[in-house]
């Protein structure tokens, strides 16, 4: 009978996969910024380091309207990283047929190492 299982022998962290993105403050008035952005589909939840949000200019949303609810977040060796809030992020990605997406999303602001990306969208 073959075996139904697998077996795990090493575990290995891996990078995610980088795409570029114009983003900017979600008003229509700001100036974008063209930066590598991260895509984890793994992820529960979009992303910003705080000192990027910050270096925008954004202030986190206040809007009860909203109902952004912060969920706690495990880190790697169970770790739980400081969150800031949600601020909202306007982000223009193309894709490789030249077609352009325009959205302004909610993201959750979080210590970040200046090695990763300044923007992670699960």
């Amino acid at each position: 009978m073959p075996c139904t299982h697998h077996e795990m022998t090493s575990f290995q962290i891996e990078q995610t996969i980088d795409t570029w993105a114009e983003v900017s403050a979600s008003c229509w008035t700001s100036q974008s910024l063209h930066i590598p952005i991260g895509l984890d589909s793994y992820s529960m939840v979009d992303l910003i380091s705080i000192s990027f949000a910050k270096s925008l200019g954004l202030s986190p949303c206040t809007k009860t309207m909203h109902q952004h609810v912060i969920p706690v977040l495990e880190g790697v060796g169970e770790t739980y990283p400081q969150t800031y809030g949600f601020f909202h992020l306007r982000l223009t990605i193309t894709d490789c047929f030249n077609h352009s997406f325009d959205f302004i999303q909610p993201f959750l602001a979080v210590d970040h190492s200046p090695h990763d990306s300044q923007v992670l969208l699960g």
